[in-house]
């Protein structure tokens, strides 16, 4: 068969009739703002890892954020017709990795005393770009993970057992972790289980958010071995990760987290493109300008210029354009 007839029906998109489900916007735009707090705590001109509250606050923002991105991805998963389905995905994800790949780049080369890492050969930059999903590594990962997974589905069939088992396969693979660079395969690999957990869970729900009564006490306890998972087990990264998503997935039964979080949701992917550039500005505001460098005021004036000032430039002013719509793959 050609690729362009690849179909995988078992997997309708979780969509209300709306189009939108409040409850993935929220963990969308929860996610993004975990992105956030995590570069909100810079290593230049200030070495911020060096506190130890700064470091914990770190891993904590890191232990969940993008294992809960490909799972999201993988809730909102659907492929009907292959060849329709890659030009969307090219145009969604490859179209501005490849803008915002070559403008960060070309920032690190022009304004190196700016920028931590300085870019010093452009060619070696282009090659790792193209080949080794440098610098936005998350939508070049996602994006062959979207080319690769109605191909794999195929070979396994819908079957619930099957996708329990190559659930159990990915699982094995993640923990064990493969290191190769090229393509991003080692990345591919890991968070390909993440992905897959989002699809399993999808079928298994029938394709919509399941209204569930969630008792008091299970997002406390979840929180908690979260916790207990990233700060008192050593060396279980992907299991720290699942917990974390369970806890982040009880959050989204909760009103308040939904209004609070849903907003940023349809704008996550502008948000992580030009997060680079507006930690960029605003570290420079607090650190070269006002020359103030308490920890806590550089994570709050970041976060606040590069999550909430940011959301209101890309939603009132940038998206207004056709041109930087398509630029950032909306």
């Amino acid at each position: 068969h050609h690729a362009s007839r690849i179909t995988h029906h078992a997997s309708p998109q979780l969509l209300s009739s709306s189009g939108r489900i409040q409850e993935i916007d929220a963990l969308r735009g929860f996610a993004i703002f975990l992105v956030t707090l995590h570069h909100a705590i810079i290593r230049f001109p200030i070495d911020l890892f060096d506190n130890a509250y700064c470091y914990a606050f770190m891993r904590w923002c890191t232990s969940v954020h993008m294992p809960l991105f490909f799972v999201i991805a993988g809730l909102c998963y659907s492929c009907r017709d292959y060849k329709q389905y890659i030009r969307k995905k090219f145009y969604h994800l490859a179209v501005p990795y490849i803008v915002f790949s070559l403008i960060n780049m070309s920032i690190r080369y022009i304004l190196p005393s700016l920028v931590n890492h300085q870019v010093t050969d452009i060619t070696e930059r282009i090659i790792k770009i193209m080949f080794y999903g440098e610098g936005l590594w998350f939508l070049y990962t996602l994006f062959i993970i979207f080319m690769i997974y109605p191909l794999l589905c195929r070979l396994i069939s819908a079957s619930k057992i099957t996708m329990l088992l190559l659930l159990v396969v990915l699982f094995v693979l993640s923990v064990r972790g493969v290191s190769i660079s090229l393509f991003s395969i080692g990345s591919v690999i890991h968070y390909l289980f993440f992905f897959h957990l989002g699809v399993t869970a999808k079928n298994l729900t029938g394709g919509t958010w399941p209204k569930l009564r969630v008792p008091a006490y299970a997002l406390p306890i979840a929180l908690c071995a979260w916790l207990i998972m990233l700060y008192g087990v050593q060396g279980f990264g992907v299991i720290t990760a699942l917990t974390g998503i369970i806890a982040c997935f009880l959050m989204a039964y909760y009103k308040i987290f939904n209004e609070m979080f849903s907003r940023f949701g349809g704008y996550s992917l502008q948000l992580y493109l030009l997060n680079g550039i507006a930690l960029g500005t605003s570290r420079a505001i607090i650190c070269n300008i006002l020359n103030i460098y308490n920890p806590v005021a550089i994570i709050v004036f970041n976060t606040f210029i590069d999550f909430l000032v940011l959301y209101l430039l890309i939603k009132y002013v940038l998206m207004k354009s056709k041109v930087l719509r398509f630029l950032m793959g909306a």
